[in-house]
């Protein structure tokens, strides 16, 4: 099916309202004198089945075409500025659905030729509108100075496609339906709609700390 998907000459993108796409408003609330407790089920869920993440590893799968995702995005690079964060920010790009896989091949195409740093201005693009159809987004790509045949060729590599194929079978095991999904010492995942009773986005940085700390006790 990946194969597929990577081979296919144009795909539609999706669009906002898409029913996986769901989280709770990431404004930050106002703070509450008493403790935060996190609560199993509520805040966050043990995985069933552990994945081979490092312990001191976040790894967040996102969507290009998620509005959540992008709301949350400039809250986790200040986290990291602030260093209320010890572990490490890994991203990947979810492809639990077909709507997902052109952003998808452009995140793991830009990591390919390394131009890591086009995806912030893509995910811009991307949540401005400014991408009507993949042909607007097959000329971002060569106004970049990028060959776009060589770029979707490239994704075609037996050794990408295995990689993204891993990468797929990890993020079904965590039992994820929508993004943003955090994904703490391969653990843990953080349950977006309990985050509302805690503070919001604001207090995640904490609940980590506290699951990060779980084995120790």
């Amino acid at each position: 099916m990946l194969k597929k998907t990577l081979l296919a000459a144009s795909v539609i993108i999706g669009t906002i309202s898409l029913a996986g796409c769901d989280a709770n408003n990431t404004e930050t609330q106002k703070q509450t004198p008493t403790p935060i407790t996190y609560t199993e089920g509520v805040q966050y869920r043990v995985l069933e089945k552990p994945l081979q993440y490092k312990n001191n590893e976040i790894t967040e799968f996102l969507w290009y075409g998620c509005p959540h995702c992008y709301a949350v995005n400039p809250i986790i690079l200040q986290w990291e500025q602030d260093k209320k964060l010890t572990h490490t920010l890994v991203q990947k790009h979810s492809q639990l659905s077909e709507r997902f896989m052109f952003d998808a091949n452009v995140f793991y195409g830009l990591q390919l030729i390394d131009k890591t740093e086009l995806r912030q201005e893509y995910f811009d693009k991307r949540q401005q509108g400014q991408f009507k159809s993949t042909k607007d987004i097959n000329n971002w790509i060569q106004s970049k100075g990028i060959n776009q045949d060589q770029f979707f060729n490239a994704l075609k590599a037996p050794k990408l496609i295995a990689e993204r194929e891993q990468t797929l079978k990890e993020e079904r095991s965590t039992g994820s339906t929508g993004v943003p999904a955090f994904i703490v010492e391969g653990k843990y995942i953080v349950l977006v709609r309990g985050l509302s009773k805690i503070g919001g986005w604001k207090a995640v940085p904490g609940l980590i700390n506290y699951l990060s700390a779980l084995d120790g006790k």
